[in-house]
């Protein structure tokens, strides 16, 4: 056999199998799809699954700020540096990682639950676990919060926040100056890097968000 045409039989049996390849992706996106659209059919049909499902979310939520709540007079009262505050972070990171498991099951089931069906404190549960996620997972979600953002089923709000903590993350400039970071040091809260600082409150503004300066305010800070 010629050694073009092995080339060329090579070449159509590459062409061929990352075609089905690609026609299995598409089919299973759309199984899956399709499996979490039924689901929710019948969530909403199921008034006790529905109370259970917002019940476990509400759990997520205070479990989810209970230790954070803890940081701030922790750290005054016995420095960053302290035992006392590596306990808390660790039994934060811990109960951080449960939560995510807990979660990450059900965005897989049902998606991103509106707050008409769980609730805003559940809705407000799923946005925290994945934002207090490492890198990675924020990423993995960002696509699927922002077609929730579309379908009115999240914040926009939650969606800004987000989107500021990745490109924080990446070392870019933040759009909406909802990343806030703390010097471990000296205990002082610092904006991170802010894109266009002129046109800000015409950001947060389209995100249903207060002005930056009310939002540094919370820390202390000025604009």
């Amino acid at each position: 056999m010629r050694l073009s045409t092995i080339l060329l039989f090579l070449c159509v049996t590459l062409i061929t199998t990352v075609s089905c390849g690609q026609k299995n992706k598409g089919k299973n996106e759309a199984d899956t799809a399709e499996t979490v659209a039924l689901n929710v059919i019948k969530l909403k049909a199921d008034t006790a699954l529905k109370n259970a499902l917002s019940k476990q979310l509400l759990n997520i939520y205070e479990d989810d700020q209970k230790y954070r709540q803890q940081v701030e007079g922790t750290f005054l009262k016995y420095g960053f540096k302290s035992k006392e505050i590596k306990e808390l972070a660790s039994q934060m990171n811990h109960m951080d990682s449960l939560n995510l498991v807990k979660v990450q099951t059900i965005l897989a089931q049902y998606g991103w639950l509106s707050p008409s069906l769980i609730g805003q404190d559940g809705n407000s549960a799923l946005f925290l676990v994945i934002q207090h996620a490492d890198a990675k997972t924020r990423l993995k979600y960002l696509p699927m919060i922002r077609l929730a953002v579309q379908n009115k089923a999240a914040r926009a709000s939650d969606l800004a926040a987000m989107e500021d903590r990745i490109l924080t993350n990446q070392g870019k400039k933040q759009i909406y100056g909802a990343s806030i970071s703390l010097n471990r040091e000296t205990g002082k809260y610092s904006l991170d890097p802010l894109e266009d600082p002129g046109h800000v409150d015409e950001r947060r503004a389209k995100v249903g968000l207060g002005t930056l300066s009310n939002h540094l305010a919370k820390f202390g800070l000025v604009k």
